[in-house]
């Protein structure tokens, strides 16, 4: 995982967020996003975030686009690919 941390730190990616209602977002459409923050955490109880927590951001004329068609196996549906988006996960 801290690979992968070091990616995001380094680069400025666009981010699809998803929402609790089902929707995605496109972060960073034009200038990519910045990672400002991180923190990691090793909760005591079960029920304690053991884990990272980061935080990105991005500056952009308009807010963050939807995304028809993105579904959480292909995220990047509906969206033109110029070249192959490189996919950062644990």
């Amino acid at each position: 995982m801290t690979t992968q941390l070091k990616v995001l730190a380094y680069g400025r990616p666009q981010m699809v967020i998803w929402t609790n209602q089902g929707d995605a977002l496109l972060a960073g459409e034009d200038h990519g996003c910045d990672l400002t923050a991180g923190s990691i955490s090793t909760g005591a109880a079960l029920g304690d975030l053991y884990g990272y927590a980061i935080t990105m951001m991005g500056e952009e004329r308009l807010p963050a686009a939807f995304i028809s068609g993105s579904t959480t196996t292909s995220p990047f549906a509906g969206l033109p690919v110029v070249d192959q988006p490189t996919i950062v996960a644990s």
